[in-house]
């Protein structure tokens, strides 16, 4: 028999994070620990009393997800999900698959598994699916424990935190339009009326527009217009 086990604020955060990468609703994935363990790390049970943890491992599967045998007995839900996830992934299931493919894994051995063949208590995919979902028993016990689920700003990384605002980067200005702009504002009103490169600059284009103005004008003229 395990201890009781009571969920701490990392292993919701846990929870949440692990259903996130696995693209699945974090209390369908919940209500499914609750149905297989009770969110309990530690536990043993299934047939023979011989598959233990959140998603109950058999021994070859404890093996595949990567635990420790001489932590059996003493993980907690944050520490545990992690070879959970690599487990899934491992018998080929992929983000966003759903709830139905994920607990087809779970109790099946892969997303594919038949939702409708049952195991040694009984239990199919298909019979647990409403009790998964919004409204079923599991679901709401899986609310229940782990309570509002975080705001969009928070960042769930095995802990709970405001996210820090993003710090704009200061565009580096121009040293040519720095001098530039320099220029043009002392050209507003300069202490002479040479001497501004800039204001130079602005007297040559002018001319120039002056002149090209007049020429068009004229050439307009020959052929009749602006009487």
């Amino acid at each position: 028999m395990s201890k009781r086990y009571t969920l701490t604020n990392l292993d919701k955060s846990a929870i949440y994070k692990t259903a996130k990468n696995l693209g699945v609703d974090p209390y369908e994935f919940a209500a499914v620990l609750e149905q297989e363990s009770g969110v309990n790390p530690n536990i043993w049970g299934g047939q023979g009393g011989g598959y233990y943890g959140v998603i109950q491992f058999g021994g070859p599967e404890r093996a595949e997800a990567g635990l420790n045998p001489e932590k059996i007995g003493s993980y907690t839900v944050a520490e545990q999900l992690p070879h959970v996830e690599k487990w899934l992934r491992g018998r080929g299931f992929e983000s966003g698959m759903g709830t139905d493919k994920l607990y087809a894994t779970i109790l099946g051995g892969n997303p594919e598994a038949d939702i409708y063949a049952k195991d040694s208590f009984g239990t199919s995919v298909a019979d647990s699916l409403n009790r998964f979902y919004t409204g079923g028993s599991l679901n709401k016990i899986a609310r229940q424990k782990l309570g509002d689920l975080p705001q969009e700003n928070l960042t769930i990384n095995n802990y709970y935190s405001v996210e820090e605002p993003k710090k704009e980067t200061k565009k580096k200005k121009d040293p040519f339009e720095q001098l530039m702009l320099g220029q043009l504002l002392r050209s507003v009103n300069p202490t002479g009326t040479t001497g501004y490169p800039f204001q130079q600059m602005l007297g040559a284009i002018q001319r120039q527009g002056n002149d090209l103005a007049d020429n068009l004008v004229k050439q307009y003229q020959s052929f009749g217009g602006l009487r």
